[in-house]
C-alpha cells in the first residue's frame, strides 16, 4: 500500500471514529430528558397534582439551556449532546415526534362522537382557524411595532398560535365527569385544527426565508423569490393537501386493519406485538408518504387513519389494555422531549445573557399582551360562529361555548411549528422572538386557563350530579362498605385466634370499614342500600329518575356486548361488535324518548344494501346474481349474528340494573320496571326478526357462537394452568396452538357455509316471511325463550 497510503487510511478510520462518538453522544440528552420526565411526573403526582406536567417541563428544559449557557458548554458529554439537539433539523423533530402524538390522541376518539360532532368541528377547524390566524396577525402588526414583521411573518405566526392542544383541559372535563359530547368537540377540534394550522403554516412559510448572506437582517425574513401566490394555486393548494391527506389516511388506515385482523388471537402474545408494531409503523409511515412524497397533509392524513384504526380496529386488539398502555406511553415521551427540547432552545439561546437584544422586557411586556389579546381571539372566534354551531351536531348552550374557548390551550404542535420557524432561521431574532412567545403562550395558557378549568366547570354548574346521580353513588357506596365487611368477617371465620382488637385495628386503617366516614347520615340511617336509594328516588324528579336508570341499562349494554367479544361469542372480525357499540351510542342521543335500540341496529344493517345498485350497473347478469346472492346471505348472517347477541345482551343488561337498583329478584321501582318492559319490548322485535329467517342459517350462527364460547374458555383455561405452575409454556404453546387451528376451521366453516348458501339460495331483495318458508324454531313466547 505504501507509507502515505497507510497513513492516509489511518487519518479516515480515526475521523470515522470521532464522528461515531459525535452521533452517539446525541442520544445522552434523550434518555436525560425522559429520566427528568419520569421524575417530575412522579413528584407532581405524589404532592402537585393540580400543576400542569408539561410547564414543568418547559420550565426544567430551560434552566438546564441557561446552565448549559453559563458555564460555557463546560457540562461534558450532557453539553455536546445539547448543543446537537438545540441544532436539530426541524423536519427531523416534526417527524420523530408528531406522527406518535396525533395518532394516539385520534386512536382513542368515540367514532359515533366524530361523525356526530363532525361538521362542528370542521366549522371550528377550517373557517375558525383562518379566522384566528388572521386576528392573531393583526394583532403581531398592530400590537408589536418594534418588531417590524411583514405580513407574511405574521400570518406565519398566527397559524402557529392556531393550533390548540387540549390535553390538560380535557384530562379535566373527564375527571369531574363533564358531557363526553363537549369533551369529544374540544378533542376534535384540537386534532382537525393541527392540520388546518400546519397547511396554513407551510403555505405563509413559503413567503418567508432567511437571506444567506445577512442573517441579522432586522426582519430577520424576507419573501421568497418566486412564491405561487395567485388565488386558483391557493385553492388547488389547499384542495390537494386537505382532499388528498384525508385520503391517504383513510387508505392507509384500511390497510392496516387488513393486516391486523390475520393477527387476532388473544392467546398468542406475538399477535399483541405486532399489532402494536403495525399501528406504530402506520403512523410513521402515512406521515412520510404524505408529507414527503405525495406532497399532501401529513398531519390530516395520520388523524384519518388513526380515526379509522380506533373506529373499527379495536375489536381486532389481541389486547386492548397492552395498546392503550404502549400508546400512552409513547404519547408521553414525545410530549416529553419536545416540551424539554423548546425549554432547551429558549434556554440555551433565546434567555441567553451573552446574546444582547435578543430578549428584553418588552417582549415579556409583549408576551402579556398577547396572551390577552390570544384569549380574546378565541372567545370571538367561537362566538362568531355559535349561531351555527348551535344547529349542528349536538348543539352548542352559552356554557358549553365559554368553556370551549377558555379551553384552547396551546402546546406539542405549536412548539413543534416554532421550533422549525427557530432553526430555519438560523436562530435570528424574529425566530427566537417566535419561539419565545409561542413558548409562553403555551406555559400561560397551561398554567392559567387549564389550571382554572375545573373551577370553571364548577361555577358554570356543569359538574353538578342530579340528585337521582347523588342517589345511585350513596347507593354504590353503600354497596362497597357491605362487601367489605363481608371480606373481613370472612377473613375472621378462616383465622383462628383473629382477635377483637386485630378487627379494631384493621377497621381503623380501612376507612371504608369506618362506619359514617364515606356515607352521608341519611344513608347511615337506612337499613339497606335499596332503601337509601328508594328514599332519594322519592325525592327526585320522575323524569329525571327514569333517564338514570335508562342510561344505566344502556351503559350495561355495552359492557355486555364488550364482554361477549371478550367470550367469543362475537367474532372480532367484521363489523358486528363495532355497529353493536354505536348503536348504544345513538340510543344515548335519544335516551329521553325511551330504549330505541332494535330501530337503530335495524337502520344500520339496511345501510349494507346500497350496493346491490352498484353491483348490477358494473358486472354481467351472471356474475352480478352471484355477486347480489353472496352479498346477501353475508348481510343475512351478519343481522343474524347481531340479533342473536343483541337479545343475549339486553336479557344480561336486564338482569343487572335489577341486581344493581334493587334487592329483589324482580325490579322494585316504578323506573325499573318501564325499562325492563322497555327492553323486554326490544327483544321481543328481534325475536321476531329471528324467527323471519331461516331456520339453517340460525341454527348454524348458534353453533358457530357457542364453539366461539368453547374455544376461548379452553384459552382462557390454558392461561390459568400456566399461571398456576402446571402447565409449561412449550406444553402451552402446543395446546394454544390446536385452538388457533380450531379457530380458523370456524372461520373457514363459515366461509364456505356462506359460499354454499350462495349457489342453493335464490335471490330476494327482502326477508321471507311467507307460511312455506321454512321458518324458525323459537317459542312465540320471548320470555320463555329468553
Amino acid at each position: 500500500l505504501g507509507g502515505g497510503n497507510i497513513k492516509r487510511l489511518e487519518t479516515l478510520y480515526e475521523q470515522g471514529e470521532e464522528d461515531m462518538k459525535e452521533v452517539q453522544v446525541v442520544v445522552f440528552f434523550l434518555f436525560v430528558a425522559l429520566t427528568m420526565g419520569t421524575f417530575t411526573k412522579t413528584l407532581l403526582q405524589r404532592f402537585l397534582p393540580s400543576v400542569p406536567y408539561t410547564c414543568v417541563l418547559l420550565f426544567e428544559g430551560a434552566v438546564l439551556g441557561y446552565v448549559h449557557e453559563i458555564t460555557g458548554r463546560r457540562l461534558g458529554s450532557l453539553s455536546e449532546s445539547i448543543r446537537m439537539w438545540v441544532a436539530i433539523n426541524p423536519h427531523v423533530l416534526l417527524f420523530s415526534f408528531l406522527p406518535p402524538l396525533l395518532f394516539g390522541d385520534s386512536m382513542g376518539m368515540n367514532w359515533h362522537h366524530i361523525k356526530k360532532c363532525f361538521w362542528q368541528c370542521l366549522l371550528l377547524a377550517c373557517p375558525g382557524v383562518l379566522l384566528g390566524t388572521v386576528l392573531t396577525a393583526v394583532t403581531a402588526r398592530c400590537f408589536f411595532p418594534s418588531y417590524g414583521w411583514d405580513w407574511p411573518t405574521a400570518m406565519t405566526f398566527g397559524s402557529i398560535l392556531a393550533a390548540t392542544d387540549p390535553v390538560a383541559v380535557v384530562a379535566i372535563l373527564n375527571e369531574l365527569g363533564a358531557s363526553p359530547k363537549l369533551t369529544m368537540l374540544i378533542s376534535g377540534e384540537s386534532l382537525m385544527n393541527d392540520g388546518t394550522a400546519i397547511v396554513l403554516f407551510n403555505l405563509f412559510k413559503r413567503f418567508i426565508t432567511v437571506p444567506p448572506e445577512n442573517p441579522e437582517h432586522p426582519l430577520g425574513a424576507t419573501r421568497s423569490a418566486n412564491p405561487e401566490s395567485d388565488a386558483w394555486s391557493i385553492i388547488g393548494y389547499f384542495l390537494r393537501m386537505a382532499v388528498g391527506g384525508v385520503g391517504l389516511g383513510i387508505g392507509m388506515g384500511f390497510l392496516a386493519l387488513l393486516w391486523m385482523s390475520a393477527v387476532t388471537h388473544k392467546s398468542n402474545h406475538s399477535d399483541a406485538i405486532v399489532q402494536i408494531s403495525i399501528t406504530l409503523c402506520c403512523a410513521y409511515l402515512v406521515f412520510f408518504i404524505g408529507e414527503f412524497l405525495l406532497g399532501v397533509s401529513g398531519v390530516l392524513a395520520t388523524v384519518a387513519a388513526a380515526i379509522v384504526v380506533g373506529a373499527f380496529g379495536w375489536p381486532l386488539f389481541a389486547s386492548r389494555e397492552t395498546m392503550d398502555q404502549v400508546w400512552h406511553m409513547i404519547e408521553h415521551c414525545g410530549n416529553t422531549v419536545i416540551f424539554i427540547v423548546t425549554g432547551l432552545i429558549m434556554g440555551a439561546v433565546v434567555i441567553d445573557p451573552k446574546r444582547e437584544g435578543h430578549l428584553t422586557f418588552q417582549d415579556v411586556w409583549y408576551l402579556l399582551v398577547l396572551y390577552v389579546m390570544v384569549t380574546l381571539i378565541r372567545f370571538v372566534m367561537v362566538f362568531f360562529f355559535m349561531p351555527l354551531l348551535m344547529r349542528c351536531g349536538y348543539g352548542l348552550s352559552w356554557r358549553d361555548a365559554v368553556v370551549l374557548s377558555w379551553g384552547g390551550l396551546r402546546g406539542a404542535v405549536g412548539l413543534a411549528l416554532a421550533l422549525e420557524i427557530d432553526i430555519e432561521m438560523k436562530h435570528s431574532v424574529n425566530g427566537m422572538r417566535v419561539l419565545f412567545h409561542v413558548g409562553g403562550i403555551a406555559v400561560l395558557t397551561l398554567l392559567v386557563n387549564g389550571i382554572t378549568s375545573g373551577p370553571l366547570l364548577r361555577c358554570l354548574g356543569m359538574t353538578t350530579p342530579s340528585t337521582t346521580e347523588e342517589a345511585l353513588l350513596s347507593d354504590i357506596e353503600k354497596r362497597i362498605q357491605m362487601h367489605c365487611e363481608e371480606a373481613l368477617t370472612a377473613q375472621v371465620e378462616q383465622r383462628e385466634g383473629f382477635t377483637v382488637s386485630q378487627q379494631a385495628e384493621v377497621r381503623a386503617r380501612c376507612t371504608v370499614l369506618q362506619k359514617g366516614r364515606l356515607l352521608s347520615e341519611h344513608v347511615r340511617n337506612c337499613e339497606s342500600a335499596s332503601d337509601s336509594l328508594k328514599s332519594w328516588f322519592r325525592n327526585a324528579n320522575a323524569d329525571d329518575r327514569l333517564i338514570t336508570v335508562r342510561k344505566m341499562f344502556l351503559q350495561a349494554l355495552r359492557c355486555a356486548f364488550l364482554d361477549q367479544v371478550e367470550q367469543g361469542m362475537l367474532p372480532n372480525k367484521g363489523p358486528h361488535t363495532v355497529l353493536l357499540t354505536e348503536s348504544v351510542d345513538a340510543a344515548m342521543d335519544h335516551v329521553h324518548h325511551g330504549l330505541c335500540t332494535h330501530k337503530i341496529v335495524v337502520n344500520k344493517l339496511r345501510l349494507h344494501r346500497p350496493w346491490t345498485n352498484f353491483v348490477s350497473k358494473i358486472f354481467p347478469v351472471p356474475v352480478k346474481n352471484m355477486l347480489i346472492r353472496l352479498g346477501l346471505l353475508m348481510s343475512q348472517r351478519l343481522a343474524c349474528f347481531m340479533l342473536l347477541s343483541f337479545v343475549h345482551a339486553h336479557q344480561e343488561a336486564k338482569r343487572l340494573v335489577v341486581l344493581n337498583l334493587g334487592e329483589a329478584a324482580d325490579a322494585d321501582t316504578p323506573e325499573q320496571q318501564q325499562v325492563v318492559a322497555e327492553a323486554e319490548e326490544e327483544i321481543a322485535k328481534a325475536v321476531i326478526k329471528l324467527q323471519q329467517m331461516d331456520s339453517s342459517l340460525v341454527e348454524e350462527v348458534i353453533v358457530q357462537q357457542v364453539c366461539g364460547i368453547v374455544l376461548e374458555q379452553e384459552c382462557l383455561f390454558i392461561e390459568k394452568l400456566v399461571a398456576q405452575g402446571v402447565l409449561q409454556d412449550k406444553q402451552a404453546h402446543h395446546l394454544v396452538q390446536r385452538v388457533q387451528h380450531d379457530m380458523r376451521g370456524v372461520s373457514q366453516e363459515e366461509w364456505e357455509s356462506t359460499r354454499r348458501g350462495s349457489q342453493q339460495v335464490e335471490l330476494q331483495t327482502s326477508t321471507r316471511s311467507d307460511a312455506s318458508s321454512p321458518r324458525s324454531r323459537w317459542p312465540q313466547n320471548t320470555r320463555s325463550w329468553s
